[in-house]
């Protein structure tokens, strides 16, 4: 009988399972530096705290901070992605599409530290262009499944605007700290808005602000 020999499996095998897991922590770890102090306020010593390791292995591994939260912000991202939703035919079909892509793109961002990471990558002020640039690119692969949701439709018509709406509600609500109502699926409304089927509501008259011409208002000098 021939006798089968094992290979030993190679440092880098053995290691694998180890590097994914130290990856997975510091990207959690970014993110939560992120959502918690924003780009600039970030460190790289606790991010490498938060993560079980040194900031001189973290350092090797990043180059630095920035690079480093850039490409943690984008797997995290990736990661997050679901698949854009299939345009079916029918009366309807492109607002049911449009409310799945976008409360399946929210829902990983929604009262999250990723969410929270994303929107700081975008809001103005900070230094952290390699930031800015990965939430940027990937928010190109949400508008191109936009697009391809939208082209061939009656919504054709200035797509672009539309499109440039559903990112602003990503980013709005990826910012907010509310949870989703497990019950709820503002996607569909937030869809009629976006597809112009339905008008933006009006403020309650009794919110409004006083007016010169109101009988409210007050009278000049008091």
């Amino acid at each position: 009988m021939t006798e089968i020999r094992r290979t030993p499996s190679s440092p880098g095998q053995r290691g694998r399972p180890r590097a994914q897991d130290l990856t997975r922590r510091l990207v959690a770890a970014a993110l939560a530096e992120l959502a918690e102090r924003g780009p600039d306020g970030a460190g790289l010593a606790r991010i490498a705290a938060r993560a079980g390791t040194s900031q001189q292995a973290l350092a090797r591994r990043w180059g630095s901070k920035d690079a480093g939260l850039a490409a943690a912000l984008r797997q995290a991202l990736e990661a997050s992605t679901a698949p854009a939703p299939l345009r079916s035919a029918g009366p309807g079909a492109t607002t049911e599409a449009l409310a799945a892509f976008l409360d399946a793109t929210l829902g990983p961002l929604q009262a999250t530290a990723l969410g929270r990471a994303y929107a700081a990558a975008l809001a103005p002020g900070h230094a952290s262009a390699a930031l800015r640039r990965a939430a940027l690119e990937h928010e190109a692969g949400w508008r191109l499944a936009l697009r391809q949701l939208l082209i061939a439709t009656p919504f054709e018509a200035e797509m672009d605007i539309r499109i440039d709406l559903a990112l602003g509600y990503l980013r709005l609500m990826a910012a907010t700290e509310l949870p989703a109502r497990p019950d709820a699926a503002p996607g569909r409304r937030v869809a009629e808005l976006i597809l112009g089927l339905v008008a933006p509501r009006a403020p309650d008259a009794r919110a409004r602000p006083a007016t010169p011409s109101s009988p409210d208002a007050p009278l000049p000098g008091l």
